[in-house]
This record gives structure tokens, C-alpha cells and sequence, in this order.
């Protein structure tokens, strides 16, 4: 099994936790098939976003109004961000929800160009 990724280090340790089916997995299973490339972590990620998205969707769905939250942050490697947000009244729980929808990554952080971001993404989702 390849290291180095948080993710090899993730499975390493469910394994030390007595995963007594995914280490017969990975010792067993060609190293072809294990599942454990940065394409197949990459397409695991996106399923989740997918479904963690496609929740928050549903739920936001019957809300009559919300309001979104955006904020600017640079990350590690220095590129400037915009944190989306939606903040809405949960129908079910009646309860104030704040979500995070999406990290979008900006060149400039003028109104306009800030304004053109959140409408396109708001037009995505």
C-alpha cells in the first residue's frame, strides 16, 4: 500500500483498530484493485460533497427565505478564497441553520467581481 496521503494514514489506522476486512483487502487484492489511488480518493471525495450538498439542498428547499453569509480568506499556498454560506430556518427542527456550501476561488475581491461570484454559484446550486 502506498503512503504518504492522509488518506493511506486513515486507512492504516482503521486497520491498527482491528479493520480485519480491510487489511485482507489490502494484502490480498492485487495492487491494481485495493481502490486506494488518488483518483478513486478524489471520486470518493466528490461523491460525498455530492451527497453532503444534495442534503443541505433538501433541506433549504421548503425554507420561504434565507440569507447567505460570504467571507474572504487566503489559503496556505496564498489564493485569495470566498467562504459561501447559507444561513436558513430548518422546516423540520425550526432550528437556525448556518451551511457551508463552497470555497470559490477569486482573483480580485471587488464588490463586483465578489457579487458576480456569488450570484453564479447561487445559480449552480
Amino acid at each position: 500500500m502506498p503512503s504518504g496521503s492522509n488518506f493511506i494514514a486513515l486507512l492504516k489506522e482503521r486497520i491498527d483498530a482491528g479493520d480485519h476486512l480491510l487489511r485482507s483487502h489490502l494484502e490480498k487484492e492485487p495492487r491494481n484493485s485495493t481502490y486506494t489511488s488518488s483518483s478513486v480518493q478524489n471520486e470518493i471525495i466528490e461523491v460525498i460533497h455530492e451527497y453532503i450538498l444534495s442534503s443541505i439542498l433538501g433541506r433549504l428547499a421548503p425554507s420561504a427565505l434565507y440569507s447567505i453569509i460570504v467571507d474572504g480568506t487566503t489559503d496556505s499556498s496564498n489564493i485569495e478564497q470566498l467562504c459561501l454560506l447559507i444561513r436558513y430556518v430548518d422546516p423540520q427542527s425550526h432550528e437556525i441553520r448556518e451551511d457551508f456550501l463552497a470555497f470559490i476561488p477569486t482573483a480580485s475581491s471587488t464588490g463586483e467581481v465578489i457579487a458576480h461570484h456569488i450570484l453564479s454559484s447561487l445559480k449552480r446550486y
